[in-house]
């Protein structure tokens, strides 16, 4: 029988209690057992309480044990540590001068638990050795160990109050283990059977998936359950204990786990037994934009699953990706480049990569504007031209008639800005220097003119021509003509009217440019939107509107 749980065991100590609270007449009589419940080691100091126990130490037994040590005796008391016992009740018996107490169910040993199993897990066809873990367990001397409903074997050392060693039976599954003794039954603990893996052939393949793999090992049962190739399930084909013909799902580069669960629950596990096959580029751009954007399309083979940890990178720098279209294509955006420089697309899927080597377009000047300007210099430059790149702090150098230009300014990869240096009357080369390459146009700029398009040496009259560029992102230069020197204020406000930044001096006759980078007098950036620039010198004034955009 299985004894009630020992929280139990204070309802029943009070019963037998109340009823032993009769005349207990010249007999040794038990009235109270402190505390009432021991582990099955032993060794603990319990206190019987009660009469008629003799002045002289007498004899007590706990469950037929003599407790050998005795710590305290009287009539109406009696100290002792309790012996090693089995779980559940106790009796308790005191003898003295050949009076015997009443049996008592006034005390009893704990119940058993595992707290463990070791190890947890292994081979269905049994036969190895295996360690219950946990308290209570008693001496044994009536004690079963049960793996799935069956009895099996004690080896080694045997049965102990914490460790009972013993040996696996056969089975399925995930089993309980119990223990059971004196009548109790412990608490159950999982033991998971597993089968094997032996080999599978092929052992690699596209992640595409489809690869037929047969699969060899023990423990798959009879019936079909589930097989996975790294966690994703694959479609059995055929099935026995022993082999499993499969198609393998899609999946992502890189060795994966083939996992058979049959369906009594044996698990089969062949670790990084099949592995998909490496990414692979067969087709991409022969040449990028030099400004960031979107997008390129690479095509290849074996890039996973959508959800595969995949990283695209163009010249080292990673990229989103914009639409993955299956194992063979996708689609990402590109970083700012070199214009001229080699680069390389790659893609890594688990520390498996391939790369596709490209470049960066090459940069081209396609016309300066003006393209005329006095002997002295000083004329704002617009070139425009592609590939100029993406990064405004890329090296560049712009070069007329073999003087180098001041104040070279990144606008957009199709626009520069410069201020053109003094040079001797006469066309002259523009080069362009990004990096480490560079492109001329050939006499693209003519000095030492004052008609047409071109810009006399002085101007005749105040003007404010339109700044450039404008719209604008980063800065904007504004310039002002003076025909001779005077003082000059060149405020900046917003469309309520409200002044955000304010430029003052005095300017000698020719012309005077302010870069203006969208912030404040205090050095805050002001908002996107539409402003207005006011000069004023002398008695001229001008207004013209700007647009600063991010």
């Amino acid at each position: 029988m299985r004894f009630a749980p020992l929280a139990a065991l204070s309802v029943l100590v009070l019963l037998v209690a109340a009823a032993g609270a009769q005349d207990p007449g010249s007999e040794p009589f038990i009235g109270e057992v402190t505390p009432t419940k021991a582990p099955t080691v032993g060794g603990i100091s319990i206190t019987l309480r009660g009469t008629n126990f003799g002045a002289v130490p007498g004899l007590v037994t706990v469950q037929g044990s003599t407790a050998s040590d005795i710590d305290a005796w009287s009539d109406t008391l009696v100290v002792l540590r309790v012996p090693a016992g089995e779980p559940g009740f106790a009796d308790i018996i005191l003898s003295h001068d050949g009076g015997l107490s009443d049996t008592t169910s006034l005390f009893g040993y704990e119940l058993p638990s595992v707290t463990g199993l070791d190890p947890a897990s292994g081979p269905h066809t049994g036969g190895v050795p295996i360690t219950v873990v946990g308290t209570n367990f008693g001496t044994g001397s009536s004690g079963t160990v049960l793996m799935g409903g069956t009895v099996i074997t004690l080896t080694g050392s045997g049965w102990g109050h914490t460790r009972i060693e013993c040996v696996t039976a056969p089975g399925e599954g995930e089993v309980d283990v119990e223990v059971h003794s004196n009548g109790t039954v412990s608490n159950a603990s999982s033991y998971a059977y597993q089968g094997t893996v032996a080999a599978v052939e092929p052992a690699g393949g596209p992640t595409a998936g489809g690869t037929v793999i047969t699969v060899v090992g023990s423990g798959f049962g009879g019936n079909p359950g589930s097989i996975e190739v790294g966690e994703n399930p694959g479609g059995a084909v055929t099935w026995s204990d022993t082999q499993i013909v499969a198609t393998t799902p899609e999946g992502y580069s890189g060795p994966k786990d083939v996992v058979v669960t049959s369906t009594e629950g044996t698990v089969s596990t062949g670790t990084d037994a099949f592995a998909y096959d490496a990414p692979q580029i067969t087709e991409g751009p022969a040449d990028l934009p030099t400004v960031a954007g979107c997008c390129i399309t690479i095509h290849g083979e074996n890039f996973g699953t959508q959800a595969a940890p995949r990283t695209v990178s163009v010249g080292g720098t990673p990229v989103g990706e914009v639409a993955y279209n299956g194992h063979q294509e996708i689609v990402t955006e590109y970083p700012d480049g070199i214009p001229g420089e080699p680069t390389e697309i790659e893609v890594e899927v688990v520390q498996l990569t391939d790369a596709w080597p490209t470049k960066w377009k090459p940069f081209e000047i396609l016309s300066l504007s003006p393209a005329t300007g006095p002997e002295t210099g000083g004329s704002i430059i617009t070139i425009h031209g592609s590939e100029f790149g993406g990064d405004p702090a890329l090296s560049r150098t712009v070069i007329f008639g073999g003087a180098p230009a001041s104040d070279v300014t990144w606008v957009s990869g199709v626009m520069l800005l410069c201020v053109a240096p003094p040079h001797p009357a006469g066309p002259v080369d523009v080069v362009l220097e990004i990096a480490a390459a560079s492109d001329t146009l050939p006499g693209a700029y003519t000095y030492g003119t004052a008609s047409g398009a071109g810009d006399p040496v002085l101007p005749a009259a105040f003007a404010f021509p339109p700044a450039r560029p404008n719209p604008f992102t980063a800065q904007t230069v504004i310039r002002m003509d003076f025909p001779a020197d005077s003082d000059y204020v060149l405020g900046l406000y917003d469309v309520r009217g409200r002044l955000v930044h304010r430029f003052a001096g005095h300017a000698a006759a020719g012309r005077l440019f302010h870069r203006w980078d969208g912030t404040a007098s205090s050095g805050a950036p002001v908002a996107d939107g539409i402003y207005f620039a006011r000069m004023q010198a002398g008695n001229f004034q001008a207004v013209q509107r700007l647009i600063r955009l991010q």
